[in-house]
């Protein structure tokens, strides 16, 4: 029975393993911030990860990671929040590999609010989900980066 219940338990630890490959920054170079400013071209707000394509004056077209609809939504994000059409800044790491991806830090809107997405708090110091709107780390209240 003891091995059974051990057998058991190293079968669940392999299965969970992909999983957290899959929840890996691996792919991104986090000792590099990089800002880029154009318009959103394509927004996708869907399980797994939320993607925008951003086009640059220059004509590049960049793809940007920016989080989970779950937790953007717990952040205070709407599936309105970035639109089509809209000029925006973001501060990014860049995909290792590929120039032109990354995965979006901070966002700045056309009326000058900047969001954060969750990964804005793992990678900065002193930065708190649980900071009040308008601290040093923080995000604006609940439903307010979505307006």
């Amino acid at each position: 029975m003891r091995r059974q219940v051990f057998a058991g338990l190293g079968v669940l630890l392999l299965a969970a393993a992909p999983s957290w490959a899959h929840h890996s920054f691996a792919l991104y170079d986090r000792n590099k911030t990089e800002q880029l400013s154009g318009t959103v071209i394509w927004v996708e707000w869907a399980n797994p990860h939320n993607y925008l394509r951003l086009k640059t004056s220059d004509g590049a077209v960049w793809l940007m990671e920016f989080g989970t609809p779950g937790v953007n939504l717990r952040m205070g994000w709407t599936p309105n929040t970035v639109q089509r059409g809209q000029k925006i800044t973001i501060t990014y790491a860049p995909k290792i590999g590929d120039p032109h991806e990354g995965s979006i830090e901070t966002l700045t809107l056309p009326d000058g609010r900047t969001l954060r997405t969750p990964v804005y708090f793992i990678y900065t110091k002193n930065a708190s989900p649980d900071a009040k709107a308008g601290e040093e780390g923080s995000t604006p209240a609940l439903g307010d980066q979505g307006k």
